[in-house]
């Protein structure tokens, strides 16, 4: 569901990040001088990747100013790839510790750009799906091959883009699989739709996931397809069968779009109604109606028992009790120590086992609860965030 992301941390410590353990920074360096280098703007920068995210600390040496940058796929730095499905529990079992792990808070991680999608069974073989899709509402595509590495169709908007490509390709996978995907590259597209995402935080709320499925399929129902299993010369009468062979191309479309809003209608009425007629299905409808049960699927809180092994069945749900299974282990929310030794439902270290050190750790959860709403309508005002990430057992 959600992939991409790419976040800018307000209010951190850059001290307390660069020493983190579980970090290692590296810095360019002047071969020649051994002096640290900035670029034209006198900014220095600090990487390091964690996982699948990398993380860049940018420090200006004129102003002395800090800013902390994240970017990564969520899904395969909780996976280690991205054609495995990825639900809502799977994402926000990667969000949490990922953010407990870097010692920062969801709140002040403000999204900059996001994708969001879904890996589907197209009903033919992807490559030959993709081929029979022509233009995202007059815009031509943009094709790439990435040798025996994948196959994608791109259609650049001003605020996003509409990916479709060939995963199992990718991964080098026996089976098809198809992913489809918007990457939101200005966060107004979504504002402006009323979908209110702006900081990690409101990736918790459950509210989010129907609004991105609408949004989703709303976009892809502006895609224009052919079908190369319609046999021009049966189409009848012949007026018909030199539109439909005229407006297979994706340069008719992008002739249409440049002319009267109407007539780019009416021909597009126009070519669906022959091409649903002689198609066996239409395809256009079959990948709609395949995106939103898997959407569905994935958007369900409960992992499937067939799908998953019982240790990861029992790591998102400890209420869930099977005689047959070993419990699987289980870690503090905010330092990852092993607890699993502490009572049942225990989500953080124990202060009457590990003093001070646990105290932290309750404080990690509960200080930015109690101090978040305050200084976040100071950021953002007018706007009401969604603390849902909190209730661990969502």
């Amino acid at each position: 569901m959600i992939d991409f992301v790419s976040i800018e941390v307000k209010d951190f410590r850059p001290d307390l990040l660069s020493e983190n353990p579980l970090l290692s920074f590296s810095q360019r360096i002047n071969p020649r001088t051994g002096e640290l280098t900035a670029n034209e703007r006198g900014n220095q920068t600090l990487e390091a990747e964690f996982g699948n995210m990398r993380i860049r600390i940018v420090t200006n040496i004129r102003t002395n100013a800090h800013r902390l940058f994240i970017e990564g796929s969520l899904h395969k730095h909780h996976r280690g790839n991205n054609y495995e499905d990825f639900g809502i529990a799977d994402l926000r079992e990667s969000l949490r510790l990922f953010l407990a792990n870097v010692g920062i808070e969801p709140g002040r991680c403000i999204i900059h750009q996001i994708e969001f999608g879904v890996n589907i069974t197209p009903p033919m073989p992807t490559q030959q799906f993709i081929d029979q899709i022509l233009s995202h509402a007059g815009k031509e595509y943009e094709l790439k091959e990435f040798k025996d590495l994948g196959y994608l169709k791109r259609f650049s908007r001003a605020q996003y883009e509409v990916k479709i490509y060939d995963k199992g390709l990718q991964y080098g996978l026996p089976e098809d699989i198809l992913r489809v995907e918007i990457k939101v590259t200005r966060m107004e597209f979504l504002h402006e739709k009323n979908i209110h995402v702006w900081t990690l935080e409101d990736l918790f709320a459950p509210t989010l996931y129907s609004l991105l499925k609408d949004l989703l399929i709303a976009t892809l129902q502006r895609l224009i397809f052919t079908d190369d299993r319609i046999q021009p010369a049966a189409i009848i009468p012949k007026t018909d069968s030199a539109f439909y062979r005229e407006a297979s191309n994706t340069r008719f479309w992008k002739m249409m779009r440049t002319g009267h809003r109407m007539r780019f209608k009416r021909n597009l009425e126009r070519y669906d109604a022959i091409r649903c007629k002689y198609a066996p299905n239409d395809l256009k409808e079959v990948l709609l109606r395949t995106i939103s049960d898997k959407w569905d699927l994935l958007s369900r809180d409960v992992t499937f028992l067939p799908m998953s092994e019982p240790g990861s069945l029992l790591r998102s749900y400890h209420h869930i009790v099977c005689k047959n299974v070993t419990p699987a282990r289980r870690h503090c929310l905010s330092c990852g120590r092993d607890i699993t030794e502490q009572k049942t439902g225990s989500r953080f270290c124990s202060e009457r086992l590990y003093g001070r050190d646990a105290k932290r750790c309750r404080n990690m959860d509960s200080n930015p609860r109690n101090h978040r709403r305050r200084k976040d309508l100071r950021l953002y005002p007018g706007f009401t965030l969604f603390p849902a990430y909190l209730h661990h057992g969502t």
